[in-house]
Parts: C-alpha cells; structure tokens; sequence
C-alpha cells in the first residue's frame, strides 16, 4: 500500500471514486478497493476468502440436506411400501399375510393396527367358513334323512323344479322309471 503513495491516478480510475466535498470545494476522492485494478488488497483478499467458505458451506449443507431427505424418505416410505403391499396381498386372499414391526413412532402403531385388522379378518374369515360346513353337513344330513324316509315308501315320489326337471326321486320311482337304483 506505501508503494501507490504520491502516485497520480488516471481519469478513468479517479472517475469510479467518489469526490469528496468541503464547503463546496473537491478536497479528494474516495476510491473503492475493487476501483483500483490490479491492486492487490487484504479486503479483498477476505472477501473472496468468504465467499469462496460461503459457497463451500452451502454446497455442503445443500448435499447433507439432500442425503438427510433421502433417509428419511426411505424410513417412511419403506414401511408404507409394505403395508401397501400387504393390504394387495390380503384382499386378494391370502389372510396370513402380516408386516413387521419395528419401530415405536406413528408407522410402528399403524403396522400393529394392521396386523391386529389382519388377524381379525382371518379369525372372521375362519369362523364364517366353520359356519358354512356346519350348515352343509346339516342339511346333507337332513336331504340324507329325507332320502331315507322317501326310499321307504312304497310309492313312486318324484320332486320336480319349476322348469318340470326332476331333483329327487325315490328307490320306487326309480325302479318304475327303469332307472338305476343307487
């Protein structure tokens, strides 16, 4: 800096100043660092330094932002994924189907859920099908009784549907018809 001492400036470089004025009289000019080309200068010097530390923290901040991002969407998408993909699996049947818990916030209670309206649909699922055999072996048991009480008459029985087809007929019937006899 003590080299540019006593060293005239040119038009162009005095022209960027600022003229600075007393009582209406230029008394110098105000010269920015950067006016000066080729000057080097520690003001300069620090404000490039922080830019450059600037640029570097916010790129950095930016990328551990982005890979925090993709974390977190990969723990709550993952779960989501697979409840999803075992509801697909349960409405098309296969009522054994159950998501692992394993962790503790909202998505660990909506696994349990799940899990629990799993086991609630297949117990549900279980009982309506004991129903069902149940009921079917009844009434095969009650058409056997029929069967039995109508191959004890000695008449021909026939029972016929709306549409004049026979559904049942006895062991008399049967012989009269010529049909076989089971």
């Amino acid at each position: 800096a003590n080299a540019l001492v006593g060293s005239l400036l040119t038009t162009p470089e005095l022209a960027a100043g600022i003229p600075l004025t007393v009582a209406d009289r230029t008394v110098g000019t105000l010269l920015a660092v950067s006016a000066m080309a080729g000057t080097p200068s520690p003001a300069a010097d620090f404000i490039a330094a922080a830019n450059r530390s600037t640029w570097f923290a916010t790129t950095l901040t930016g990328a551990l932002a982005l890979l925090l991002g993709l974390v977190l969407f990969r723990q709550i998408v993952a779960p989501v994924r697979d409840l999803t993909s075992a509801a697909r699996r349960i409405a098309g049947g296969d009522l054994d189907q159950r998501v692992s818990v394993t962790r503790h916030d909202e998505v660990g209670q909506l696994a349990v859920s799940f899990n629990q309206m799993a086991d609630n649909i297949q117990q549900s699922h279980q009982h309506l099908e004991n129903q069902v055999n149940e009921r079917t072996a009844a009434l095969a048991h009650e058409r056997d009784l029929v069967h039995n009480y109508l191959n004890i008459a000695e008449v021909m029985l026939v029972a016929l549907d709306q549409a004049g087809r026979i559904t049942m007929i006895n062991r008399k019937g049967a012989e009269i018809l010529g049909a076989p006899v089971e």
